[in-house]
């Protein structure tokens, strides 16, 4: 899936878990969260400062590397552990 540069990190989780057919209360959950907090997170309403959270969210969503969703591709890539 190609993202466009301008999506925030909360737009791109956004875009990403609706197109994995994912429901917000379903994504939040397998994160230890509220769809409420992921509300604001896709939103801008909260910024997403914890790495932790962020690895739980990419692994979610089944991203190889955060930069899928930080936007953030410069440098090495930053490898999300995903479950087998």
């Amino acid at each position: 899936m190609d993202l466009s540069d301008e999506l925030g990190t909360g737009e791109r989780i956004r875009v990403l878990r609706e197109s994995r057919g994912m429901t917000r209360a379903a994504l939040a959950h397998l994160c230890g969260r509220g769809p409420d907090w992921l509300k604001k997170i896709e939103t801008g309403e909260r910024e997403l400062g914890s790495h932790t959270l962020l690895l739980r969210l990419g692994a979610a969503l089944q991203v190889s590397d955060l930069s899928v969703l930080t936007g953030n591709s410069d440098g090495p890539a930053q490898l999300v552990p995903l479950a087998g």
